[in-house]
């Protein structure tokens, strides 16, 4: 129990003593027991914001989205897009006699001639997916992506032309249109190779859309640079015309992994937003490409979502460890004090009925010297006769005697009351 009551630093403190102990804390069990529990439940908080400072498990991110015009996917021309049609159940259905897919990027340019902004497009290649061919910076994920080969992957990686502006705006902007049309016979594409008309409608009346692209996850919602392969499926018919948005945004992701000072490591990249679906009830085809049943169109949002993450620095860790030590430390207190007080009060009415014994005891010591003395002053005896019998020394001088022996008991007093481990 003693060295549990060393524990005990929250203890009722006396103030203003007159002894050679100076300031007195009187240490209890249950406060020695408090104050172990109270280092225990600190050192556990220590060693918890140490590991999240080390691991970096504890960050805030701030959010904040603009719309510019100059918005640019500098890369999208490395992405991979794959498409296909397939029937009810997933089964593909094949290009070569029933339809085919051309993609033509669009885009404003200046014209010198007339001195303002013109439309123009530059044709991509479609063909069948090819893991080496087409996925290159992303072959990884894609590898074990079932009927690969089924789907149609474009060439845009060649022409090196990116997504960038806002489409309809006054200032330049690019987008991507996939072309899906019926196979039509007497075509350069097709050279008299299609089915006919009758198999081609009942095929493509009733069909869906596969499409797959790579998109980013949200950073509020996922780890930083989780990239996922996402996958959606359009009902589409080749009696009525639909024209399918599929919208990315640009992030710019900006983390401070100074543990002292910041220190910024700035990414960009792209995201799916959203899709949007257009429908016509047309009889015959008004685009470039005759036969066009379905067209899918790629762009760019014109938003631009800004990150910054922020990890805690030490500075911050010790503030929030101090104040929780610190409210730890006062709970204790508050916990203890009702015993503490207690035991303050008891031991200093025991201090006090100790010190009253000890004066009476002293008095009366006094009394009995002064009486023999004046006893052997009248009789002529020496005080070394009464000192025989009291059995206690006394100097030639009484008075100094009485001093001594007083300050002996009360000194052998409170070495008695130390041993009993109180303070």
């Amino acid at each position: 129990m003693y060295h549990i009551k060393k524990f005990d630093f929250i203890s009722h403190k006396a103030q203003f003593t007159f002894n050679e102990l100076g300031d007195i804390r009187i240490k209890t069990v249950v406060g020695g027991l408090l104050c172990l529990f109270s280092i225990i439940i600190s050192l556990s908080f220590i060693f918890y914001f140490f590991y999240k400072l080390i691991f970096k498990e504890d960050a805030s991110i701030i959010f904040s989205t603009e719309k510019d015009n100059k918005i640019n996917l500098l890369y999208s021309y490395k992405l991979p897009f794959m498409l296909r049609l397939s029937d009810t159940y997933s089964i593909p259905l094949l290009q070569n006699n029933l339809y085919n897919i051309s993609l033509l990027v669009w885009y404003t340019r200046y014209d010198n001639k007339t001195n303002r902004y013109i439309q123009d497009f530059n044709q991509i290649i479609v063909e069948k997916c090819d893991i080496e061919k087409h996925f290159s910076d992303y072959k990884d994920l894609f590898y074990n992506t079932i009927d690969l080969e089924n789907y149609y992957c474009p060439r845009i990686r060649e022409k090196n032309q990116s997504l960038f502006g806002i489409y309809g705006e006054n200032k330049p902007f690019s987008y991507y249109l996939f072309y899906f049309s019926k196979c039509v016979n007497n075509t350069n594409e097709n050279e008299n190779n299609c089915l006919p008309d009758s198999e081609i409608e009942k095929l493509l009346s009733d069909c869906y859309l596969d499409i797959k692209y790579v998109t980013y996850l949200d950073p509020k919602k996922s780890n930083y640079g989780e990239i996922i392969i996402k996958s959606d499926r359009f009902l589409v018919s080749s009696t009525i015309y639909k024209r399918i948005w599929l919208y990315f945004n640009y992030v710019r992701y900006k983390i401070d992994q100074g543990i002292f000072f910041p220190s910024y490591i700035n990414n960009e990249y792209h995201q799916y937003e959203n899709s949007r679906i257009d429908i016509d009830l047309r009889n015959k085809s008004l685009n470039d490409i005759e036969g066009t049943f379905l067209t899918v169109t790629i762009l760019t949002s014109g938003n631009i979502y800004n990150y910054k993450k922020r990890y805690l620095k030490i500075q911050d860790y010790l503030a929030t460890i101090g104040g929780i030590v610190k409210a730890i430390v006062y709970i204790t207190y508050l916990l203890n004090y009702y015993n503490s007080s207690n035991s303050y009060y008891t031991e200093l009415i025991r201090d006090y009925i100790i010190e009253n014994q000890i004066n009476k005891k002293n008095y009366k010591i006094e009394a009995i010297l002064n009486q023999k003395n004046s006893r052997n002053k009248n009789k002529g005896n020496s005080s070394q006769n009464i000192n025989k019998n009291l059995n206690f020394p006394i100097a030639l001088s009484p008075s100094k005697s009485v001093k001594n022996y007083i300050q002996n008991s009360n000194s052998f007093m409170i070495d008695k009351i130390k041993k009993k481990k109180c303070f």
